[in-house]
């Protein structure tokens, strides 16, 4: 009896010291200061030009999960094509020039069109965000909360870094979470929270490949309670900085067709930058 304590004493101190070693992982470079990270997610954010995919989608609705094969199209400043399919039948397409949208869902024999807000861009792809928020999201970035206050924090249990942001005036706290790899940076996922500890938005990617010289996942999940939105993304494959026509974010709907204005009343969503640093006066240094 004596002896099985002493081994189960000696394991368990193996493993702890195992687990201490996990978490002294250390940077293979100089610290960084958080406005320096601000600028290179706002500098990832637009390094892409465009994107051509195609992803396995499980959405999880109030009916339950749906599984659907997704064909996608989009430039960075928020022009977006998405076909969906379902055993290999186009089930609805969507596409939106940054401005307007139309959509046509095959089942029901329906077009809808009107402003590309976010509650519209989001009926096939269930990701309500703006045009250039949503083409930021699928090309491996991550949009970036208005903020007066930043700090960094080095975790050194998974090697990476966490950006910190605040956004007093309403209360929110969104960490990024970044991974250095072969000189250049993975942005591994953001989640945003109100001061009540409430998570109103997480993004998170892993598996990552480099494509085109940027790092981008080829799992994504994308959760924001609030919008029921719940989305689980598999890239079966990713292209970055390809050609795209611009007819393709445009449809011609075919006659006969039964046409419908969607003006969704889109609560107020989330006080992100612009994602064109033109558009926008960055940040003071904190």
């Amino acid at each position: 009896m004596i002896k099985r304590s002493i081994f189960f004493l000696f394991v368990f101190s193996l493993i702890v010291k195992n687990l201490a070693g996990c978490c002294n992982m250390k940077r293979t470079y100089s610290p960084i200061k958080s406005h320096n990270l601000v600028d290179i997610v706002r500098a990832r954010n637009v390094k892409a030009e465009s994107l051509k995919a195609v992803v396995k989608a499980d959405q999880f609705t109030k009916k339950g999960r749906v599984k659907l094969k997704v064909y996608i199209l989009t430039k960075k400043e928020g022009k977006l094509r998405f076909e969906a399919t379902v055993m290999d039948n186009t089930v609805a397409v969507l596409a939106t020039d940054g401005k307007m949208f139309r959509s046509i869902d095959f089942k029901k024999h329906i077009v809808y069109e009107g402003p590309a807000s976010p509650c519209n861009i989001a009926r096939i792809f269930n990701i309500p965000l703006t045009g250039e928020q949503v083409a930021v999201v699928l090309m491996g970035g991550v949009p970036i909360l208005r903020h007066q206050k930043s700090a960094v924090e080095w975790d050194k249990c998974k090697g990476r870094e966490i950006l910190i942001l605040k956004n007093e005036p309403q209360g929110l706290l969104q960490k990024i979470y970044l991974k250095k790899k072969k000189g250049s940076w993975q942005i591994l996922g953001t989640i945003i929270k109100n001061r009540k500890g409430k998570t109103l938005l997480r993004v998170l990617s892993k598996d990552f490949r480099l494509r085109d010289g940027l790092w981008v996942g080829r799992w994504t999940h994308y959760l924001q309670p609030e919008k029921k939105a719940d989305v689980m993304m598999r890239f079966i494959s990713q292209k970055l900085n390809v050609g795209i026509p611009e007819e393709a974010f445009s449809i011609d709907p075919p006659g006969g067709l039964e046409t419908h204005w969607l003006e969704c009343p889109d609560i107020a969503g989330l006080p992100f930058e612009a994602i064109d640093p033109k558009k926008e006066e960055p940040n003071k240094k904190e």
